[in-house]
């Protein structure tokens, strides 16, 4: 499913004409230090560009179980690119998405946690450097239970959590309440509705942020006066295209050892995984 791009020494994965890449865009602190990097797909059908989100869709039209293996091996394959590139680091964080489907299968099926760490640790990063970030996609009510038990099961491995898009879809304080994340990234709906003068849920996170030692993260941000905006609001760490773009970073550490690279793709192939909602 993941195979090495020799010309661009970088790896990808096709699917049914899709051909899909890592970026990472970095996260940083005031005074401009990396604190992670959130892994970022990048997808081409054709040759031509294609957003994310249909991107995603598409994915979501595949059966259940490919569905989840692609979506998986997409987070594998943006772990791998991060350890093999130039700006990997024992001490640097790397956020990854999955949505509330995922953990709700972590939930279902008992051996499902044991499979994933293994293929993720394969890679050669510590478990600690994963940051999770749950998406705010809509979760049945009758799956909550499911959605919450999943989400313990993968923090119990040692990963560190966060709520994404906080203030659009279904990430608001009643997710906050009940997964109590090690951070939050606040959407940039939010972040430019405050610009207006909304801002009695970016103060009261601020508080809520203050009181359980989260770490907040103002994303989407592309102007100065946003970053000042953060600032004023708690914010402990800054991404946006003002701070710098997703970008590419080729393989560094095993260049020009593609059949080293592509043995241990196949070695660690997913047909043990079998993700169902």
């Amino acid at each position: 499913m993941i195979t090495y791009n020799q010309d661009e020494q970088v790896l990808e994965i096709q699917i049914l004409g899709y051909k899909i890449q890592s970026v990472y865009q970095e996260i940083k602190t005031e005074e401009g230090a990396i604190h992670g990097y959130e892994a970022l797909c990048r997808a081409t059908k054709n040759g031509e560009g294609v957003s994310p989100k249909k991107l995603f869709n598409f994915l979501e039209k595949l059966d259940d179980d490919l569905e989840f293996k692609v979506k998986f091996a997409i987070n594998v394959m943006h772990i791998r690119g991060f350890i093999e590139s130039e700006i990997y680091n024992e001490e640097t964080k790397l956020f990854l998405n999955f949505s509330p489907c995922f953990f709700r299968a972590l939930s279902k099926q008992d051996s499902l946690i044991n499979d994933c760490v293994k293929h993720i640790l394969t890679t050669g990063i510590k478990l600690e450097q994963i940051v999770v970030e749950i998406v705010e996609d809509y979760c049945p009510i009758d799956e909550i239970t499911n959605f919450y038990d999943g989400i313990n099961k993968i923090r119990s491995q040692g990963v560190s959590l966060a709520v994404d898009d906080f203030g659009t879809g279904w990430s608001g304080f009643s997710r906050v309440a009940a997964i109590s994340p090690d951070y939050i990234k606040v959407s940039r709906e939010l972040l430019v509705a405050s610009q207006v003068g909304l801002t009695e849920e970016l103060e009261e996170l601020k508080v809520i942020c203050g009181l359980k030692n989260t770490m907040l993260i103002y994303e989407g941000i592309e102007c100065i006066e946003q970053l000042e905006l953060a600032k004023a609001y708690g914010s402990n760490l800054y991404q946006g295209y003002y701070l710098s773009f997703p970008r590419k970073h080729p393989f560094q550490r095993t260049v020009n050892h593609k059949a080293k690279i592509e043995k241990t793709i196949r070695t660690n192939a997913f047909t043990s995984i079998h993700l169902k909602c």
